[in-house]
């Protein structure tokens, strides 16, 4: 009888093992799946429909911590995904498209749980409005990407929530104006840049009165006297 038992329990495991990681007919992943690290701790679990990952699916780093979660919407292969780091603290949230692309708004989360960044995807690349946050949550930094590179007018901010510069970025370079402010709201510091050099005059102010001007080209300073 003891026999008996033991090959029925067997028989049962691995009846269980074979339906959950199944495959039909084509040999597409059908039903519950889940997979295992060498030292038997679980690595994934999640549910197939003909190949294609449907509803849930959790994934774990080794210590047992959640590492990601997808949800998926039918078989679409799009899914909204939370990352964890490996003590379980969420560090970031978003849609993928069926590629596994990061797409749309991501919202990017520090170790303490505060919000840092809210960045914007198309394709997997950063692409339009991006925004950096200090830690009680005031703007530290706003801007737009193109094609993954910063683009267009940047503006920095004090912890205080008063404009600190404003730069001009073009292709990931700075490229136009750049524009600095005193404590107090007040023009200091008038400049340009040209890829990613001082170019030109720049002027600076204290209270509004202009205290001396500098020029550049090619990022060097150019000799007043010459």
């Amino acid at each position: 009888m003891k026999t008996l038992g033991t090959i029925l329990i067997f028989c049962l495991a691995v009846a269980s093992a074979t339906a959950q990681n199944a495959v039909d007919a084509q040999g597409r992943r059908s039903g519950a799946w889940s997979a295992k690290y060498p030292g038997g701790q679980p690595r994934y679990e999640g549910t197939f429909d003909a190949g294609v990952p449907v509803g849930r699916f959790v994934y774990y780093h080794e210590n047992g911590f959640r590492s990601a979660q997808m949800d998926y919407r039918d078989r679409t292969g799009l899914c909204m995904s939370e990352q964890f780091d490996d003590k379980g603290k969420l560090m970031a949230r978003g849609k993928y498209q069926s590629d596994r692309l990061r797409d749309s708004v991501w919202t990017i989360f520090a170790f303490d749980g505060t919000r840092l960044e809210l960045a914007t995807y198309a394709t997997g690349e950063l692409q339009g409005a991006y925004t950096m946050f200090y830690p009680d949550g005031q703007v530290m930094e706003r801007g737009e990407h193109a094609k993954g590179l910063k683009t267009g007018v940047w503006t920095r901010f004090s912890d205080v929530g008063a404009k600190e510069r404003v730069a001009t970025y073009a292709e990931g370079m700075l490229q136009g104006p750049w524009t600095e402010f005193d404590s107090n709201g007040r023009t200091s510091v008038v400049g340009g840049y040209q890829n990613d050099m001082r170019e030109g005059k720049w002027n600076y102010l204290e209270r509004g009165v202009l205290l001396r001007s500098e020029v550049y080209r090619r990022g060097i300073l150019q000799d007043p006297s010459k």
